[in-house]
């Protein structure tokens, strides 16, 4: 009798680690979650953020899809057509130099879940390293580099060009066709000054010399991460929020 009791309760714990194992095996196994966050296009905060995605993604069985967009306003309208399935976004709340209104449209149309400010796009006013100009009120009939938004639009490249319209002072434009040559005509003193995002001149200064960056923050854009209502991974989506938020510093200009 006792022997039959010592078979049956071996036997037990035989099928019972038999089915823990498989339950093991199953989750490990189990198809990965992945989330799609929407972000405007930014050098910086895109490379902090694929290194943040894949830290992350060592923990989790999570695959992080990052969808740059080459136009803040398109990401809102993407949002609002229904037709993306996006668990998260990076936007700015409002900045009035260019009229956007990026998370306060959202949260009106009951898109957000909940937001937390993430970082802030500095911008720079670039000038030669000896120049005497200091800030925008010196920039009168001096020479001012932008780009051409009739002919050529890229990334970033509106900064300079849009705050025209709302300068103190209005400086003679140097018309130029990206980015790039607007930092080089800075450099090569065909134009006294510039104005680019700090993530934008940090690519310059590697690529072309470093000329002197003033902050301007006056003008300097706060970006919000959000997680989505309509997203079908909602925890999963809060979890990588709380993960990104408290690794932002990879995120600094």
């Amino acid at each position: 009798m006792f022997r039959t009791v010592v078979l049956i309760t071996i036997l037990f714990s035989c099928i019972i680690g038999l089915v823990a194992a498989a339950d093991n095996s199953a989750a490990g196994s189990s198809s990965p979650i992945t989330l799609t966050i929407m972000t405007p296009y930014d050098q910086d905060l895109n490379s902090g953020l694929k290194e943040i995605a894949k830290e992350y993604g060592k923990d989790h069985n999570t695959i992080i899809n990052i969808i740059s967009v080459q136009g803040r306003k398109k990401i809102v309208d993407e949002l609002s057509s229904g037709n993306t399935s996006a668990d998260l976004v990076v936007i700015e709340k409002e900045y009035q130099p260019f009229n956007l209104k990026g998370l306060s449209s959202l949260e009106k149309k009951g898109l957000i879940d909940k937001s937390e400010k993430l970082y802030n796009a500095e911008a720079d006013l670039v000038v030669s390293q000896k120049s005497p100009i200091q800030s925008t009120q010196d920039l009168n009939g001096t020479r001012y580099a932008a780009v051409d938004l009739v002919n050529y639009h890229m990334p970033g490249g509106c900064l300079a060009t849009s705050l025209l319209s709302v300068l103190p002072v209005q400086p003679e434009v140097v018309n130029q066709s990206g980015i790039d040559k607007i930092y080089e005509a800075v450099e090569n003193t065909s134009a006294d000054s510039t104005i680019l995002w700090a993530s934008d001149y940090n690519v310059q200064k590697k690529n072309q010399g470093e000329l002197k960056a003033i902050p301007l923050p006056e003008y300097s854009m706060d970006n919000y991460i959000a997680t989505l209502t309509n997203s079908a991974n909602k925890d999963e989506a809060a979890a990588f929020m709380d993960f990104v938020l408290s690794h932002k510093d990879k995120l600094q200009n």
